[in-house]
């Protein structure tokens, strides 16, 4: 597929996608810090962080969908989800450090 050309399936997937990674997101913060109230993780920063970041890519899923396909909302999604997605990663890598 061509970088330009928009798809509204994975403006759907994203969207999709988005909104369980949100709820696994703070099911973990939510984890840390019932378990170990006096410490606080650097790693809760990040999954907060990552958190709104699949909270945009959600919300500017659901305005392309719901607005008219603008390509400002997809290429919004796109990036957002994209950097939600890198850190991600990295707050996995600095998960399997901090334990």
């Amino acid at each position: 597929m061509n970088n330009n050309t928009q798809s509204p399936e994975l403006i759907t997937n994203i969207f999709n996608g988005s909104l369980v990674l949100i709820s696994i997101c703070l099911v973990i913060v939510t984890m840390f810090q019932i378990s170990n109230n006096a410490e606080e993780r650097i790693v809760d920063e990040f999954l907060e962080v990552t958190s709104i970041l699949y909270f945009i890519s959600t919300i500017s899923a659901y305005m392309y969908m719901k607005e008219g396909q603008i390509i400002v909302f997809y290429k919004l999604t796109k990036n957002a989800f994209m950097f939600a997605v890198i850190a991600t990663v990295i707050s996995m890598i600095i998960l399997f450090f901090e334990l």
